[in-house]
């Protein structure tokens, strides 16, 4: 009897378990033709069955970052934390087998809200998650530079060249942070070092034209008349060349 009673436990937990990926298979499908209100619908049921589901939790979080990506209506935030919240609880299911595209999409969510904090000027919680964006991948050079990009926003330019420094430390190439320099010593009209970096980025990129401006702004400033003429021809032609 008592054997019994064990193996209807085991074959009651097994279609709980079949039931879970089931719904987990269908959220999938509709996840790839872009219905996302029954990819979230079999998502949830998935995890009713199963709390522990990673592989639930991953698409239920896919999902909601899609439509925070295609959101006309101002909701995208909103979507953005729960598909960040659902990421979280995956990356602690098996704590000992880390998961690196969950680690890659819990950083480009919390960069994502960073930038969406930062276009509504809540610089603070901007702040908040780009920081979380560094913290899980200390080598992700697009996070130091925005973080940058929002000191500068708040007048905070020794945080700013900082963090801009910082993203060039981990990425070298990363031209971005750069520019961003050339426009923050411009603020402080420190002309020589916004020149030089601005430079550093045309050795990089050819073809930078936010860089080609910004420098060709600077040198009329500075009355280099000369030099901002060359500087444009030399940028006509080499688009002319592409």
């Amino acid at each position: 009897m008592r054997y019994a009673r064990y193996v209807l436990i085991l074959i009651t937990a097994s279609l709980l378990m079949s039931c879970g990926d089931m719904n987990v298979s269908k959220g999938t499908r509709f996840l790839e033709i872009k219905d996302y209100e029954n990819a979230i619908k079999f998502y949830k049921q998935a995890i009713e069955k199963n709390p522990k589901n990673k592989s639930a939790r991953i698409g239920l979080a896919n999902a909601h970052f899609r439509m925070a990506e295609e959101d006309k209506t101002g909701g995208a935030r909103e979507l953005l934390l729960k598909a960040l919240s659902n990421l979280e609880i995956a990356n602690n299911i098996n704590p000992e087998k880390r998961d690196y595209e969950i680690i890659q999409k819990m950083r480009d969510t919390c960069y994502t809200l960073g930038l969406l904090y930062k276009e509504a000027k809540d610089y603070e919680q901007a702040i908040e998650y780009l920081e979380k964006s560094i913290k899980i991948d200390s080598g992700f050079s697009k996070g130091y530079s925005e973080l940058g990009n929002v000191f500068s926003k708040q007048e905070r330019y020794t945080k700013a060249i900082e963090y801009n420094n910082k993203a060039i430390e981990v990425n070298p190439e990363y031209s971005e942070a750069y520019v961003n320099l050339g426009d923050i010593y411009k603020k402080r009209n420190e002309y020589d070092k916004a020149e030089e970096v601005l430079r550093k980025v045309l050795s990089i990129n050819p073809l930078h034209r936010d860089a080609y401006f910004s420098l060709w702004s600077i040198l009329q400033e500075e009355g280099k008349f000369k030099e901002a003429q060359e500087l444009f021809e030399k940028y006509r032609k080499s688009i002319e060349g592409r």
